[in-house]
């Protein structure tokens, strides 16, 4: 389980790329977090980083945007599917730290739900994916 995540921005600098149709990161995201164990952990998105935000699919924009107060949680949810290296933070960890920072984030109960449900239970192609976007 994550406790408490942080950022080093609350702003996050983006650019989008119309060829591609993906956002990419203009600086770079330190995130650090407490376990439940009590162990802090830390880990930096770099610049270049291709997201797609939120994965909302067209039909559900108008409840729930790709943009927003989920944001942060949604560009680090992106990062951990995508980087394997961090073997310490497998796809549960990822999730629950997408949840939290959008509880943290102010993220309505009821969208905060949906949007940790569809990762949670629809995720798993996505994490076990080679692709750059998630």
């Amino acid at each position: 389980m994550v406790y408490f995540p942080r950022y080093s921005t609350t702003d996050p600098a983006l650019r989008w790329c119309t060829t591609k149709r993906v956002w990419i990161l203009l600086e770079p995201i330190t995130v650090y977090f407490v376990d439940d164990r009590g162990l802090r952990f830390s880990f930096t998105v770099p610049v270049g980083f291709e997201t797609d935000l939120a994965s909302i699919p067209r039909l559900l924009r108008g409840f729930i945007p790709q943009v927003g107060k989920h944001i942060l949680p949604a560009i680090i949810h992106d990062w951990c599917y995508r980087d394997k290296s961090m073997m310490w933070l497998n796809k549960d960890d990822s999730d629950m730290l997408f949840r939290v920072g959008m509880e943290q984030a102010g993220v309505g109960r009821l969208r905060r739900t949906l949007m940790y449900s569809a990762v949670k239970y629809f995720g798993g192609w996505s994490y076990q994916s080679e692709s750059p976007i998630l």
